[in-house]
């Protein structure tokens, strides 16, 4: 058994490698914080295409084509998004 430990690699962790570990981490939160313009609308755009594939695949079972699919799909959804916002800028207090 004590053979066994001994042929084992022991992993060296040295201060360089934990600097550079930080340094990465720091280095990705940065890039995170400073794309947020960018990256929250793709991470929406994401979301949103994720939760509308479901029609467009049950408009391709009916035998309607692809593009029109997705056209119908799109054009329905912000037909959706308008008419949500009309109302909720309409209503009375």
């Amino acid at each position: 058994m004590d053979s066994l430990r001994t042929s084992l690699p022991v992993k060296d962790v040295s201060a360089a490698w934990r600097l550079l570990t930080l340094l990465g981490i720091v280095v990705v939160i940065a890039g995170l914080y400073f794309g947020r313009r960018v990256l929250i609308p793709f991470a929406l755009a994401v979301l949103l295409a994720f939760l509308l594939t479901p029609i467009v695949a049950i408009l391709e079972k009916g035998h309607v084509g692809r593009v029109t699919s997705v056209l119908t799909v799109l054009v329905l959804s912000f037909v959706l998004l308008s008419a949500t916002v009309w109302i909720m800028k309409n209503a009375q207090p």
